[in-house]
């Protein structure tokens, strides 16, 4: 039995370069090809090469001990200090009712100090936010 490069082809598309996976009807065939036509062994040497690269870059990486101890802790609920994110405190409740309660204070005094400009339309609108000023100009443009 007689192989064509295509036929070659095929096969290490199909079944790669390791020989012992080649059907046994093939094998022979596919040897004798490869010790004649060097077309075959280039092809035969880029699929070796192809495989080795899916197999250094699928290779899972080194487990070292630290690591398992890691995932283990984990396991049994044994987190540290150090690997906490986030830790919720008095401080830090205090701050945050502080900024909370001047962010109140601050939309108040805003409200109640910005002037109120009536517009013909009947609605009102705040000078100060939309930085309007005595001639009707705003940021916007011209008042209506």
């Amino acid at each position: 039995m007689s192989l064509s490069l295509a036929a070659f082809r095929d096969l290490l598309d199909r079944y790669g370069a390791a020989k012992g996976r080649w059907p046994a009807d093939v094998r022979a065939a596919a040897e004798a090809l490869l010790a004649s036509d060097p077309a075959a062994v280039r092809l035969f040497e880029e699929t070796q090469r192809l495989e080795r690269l899916v197999v250094a870059a699928t290779a899972a990486p080194p487990l070292d001990a630290a690591f398992v101890g890691r995932v283990i802790g984990r396991i049994d609920g044994e987190v540290g200090v150090r690997e906490t994110a986030f830790r919720f405190t008095r401080r830090l409740a205090f701050a945050s009712a502080t900024a909370l309660t001047l962010c109140l204070v601050a939309g108040v005094a805003v409200g109640l100090v910005a002037p109120v400009l009536p517009v013909e339309d009947g609605t009102d609108i705040a000078v100060f936010v939309l930085g309007g000023a005595d001639d009707g100009e705003t940021l916007i443009g011209e008042m209506l």
